[in-house]
């Protein structure tokens, strides 16, 4: 019976290895239009796992510990155009994923693309009337002089010149091609030194939940703070049903979110409407340690009613 014990623990010890060892990493930088770090940008992922990180100082962000698959990476900041990426991740593998998020007066991509299109046809009807033939007038017939009538001068007729190519409007500064976020697999030791604070950082944070402390982390003014600024997707209100979502906050020790554990999930856009009301309308207190604020965890349910 003890043999049969200690195979079992040995056999789970196994699978547990193996499991970390086929993890992958997912890291970037969140700038704004200019190149310039973007602090406390909201970083989401929805796919074999879901949740998201606020990026620190210097724009980074991470995320240690993914299982291997395709996931949605989704990037926000008020005041700025949210933008969308998707990433697979191999197993045992890191992926950096920049992303540079525009004013939210600048126009989109697609926008961008439209007006390329638009100026286009507009020239392409531009030359076609350019390459089309002039009709020269006719020779007016001869009249002998029986048939001579007495003179009247017609009214000149206007002759129809093509106009001249109007000018190619210019384009609006936008977002480009280039600046669309590229996936890119990191091989070997990473030599940004902010990254290597990022990813240290973000090691120190994963065993925030395994901390003791006195006092626990939690919401200023209860899960009432939360509800006053939560609002149903509009996206989802077709569904017209109550939806469920549970998430592990994780707050460091000046009450400022640094990450959200999904640990029960909805649709993503009820996960977004929580990752933007926790870290842009609600405040937290700090856990507490020998009476002194210190990094903690608090896990909320949230419930959303059509």
């Amino acid at each position: 019976m003890k043999i049969r014990c200690c195979f079992k623990f040995a056999l789970g010890m196994l699978l547990a290895a193996s499991v970390a060892s086929a993890q992958g990493r997912l890291l970037g930088r969140v700038t704004d239009a200019d190149g310039a770090p973007l602090v406390a940008a909201v970083v989401s992922i929805n796919g074999s796992k879901t949740g998201a990180v606020v990026t620190n100082g210097q724009g980074y962000y991470t995320f240690l510990g993914l299982p291997e698959g395709s996931y949605t990476v989704r990037v926000s900041k008020r005041g700025l155009n949210t933008r969308e990426s998707g990433v697979t991740l191999a197993a045992n593998s890191t992926v950096m994923l920049n992303v540079k998020l525009m004013s939210e007066s600048a126009p989109t991509l697609a926008e961008n693309v439209a007006v390329k299109d638009e100026v286009k046809e507009s020239a392409a009807r531009v030359e076609r009337r350019r390459e089309r033939p002039v009709e020269k007038p006719k020779p007016a017939p001869k009249i002998t002089a029986a048939e001579k009538e007495p003179e009247k001068k017609d009214a000149e007729k206007p002759v129809l010149v093509d106009a001249p190519a109007a000018a190619t409007p210019a384009m609006p500064k936008a977002d480009s091609l280039a600046d669309a976020p590229t996936a890119v697999a990191l091989v070997g030791k990473i030599e940004d030194v902010g990254l290597q604070k990022a990813i240290a950082d973000a090691e120190v944070t994963e065993k925030i939940s395994r901390k003791v402390v006195e006092k626990s982390a939690s919401v200023v003014g209860g899960i009432e703070a939360i509800y006053k600024n939560l609002q149903y997707p509009p996206s989802a209100r077709n569904t017209a049903r109550e939806v469920n979502v549970v998430a592990k906050i994780f707050v460091d020790e000046n009450g400022k979110v640094i990450k959200v554990d999904m640990i029960k999930t909805a649709a993503p856009a009820f996960n977004e409407e929580v990752y933007r009301v926790l870290t842009e309308d609600t405040q937290f207190t700090p856990a507490e340690v020998d009476s002194k604020p210190t990094a903690g965890v608090v896990t909320i349910v949230v419930n959303f009613k059509p």
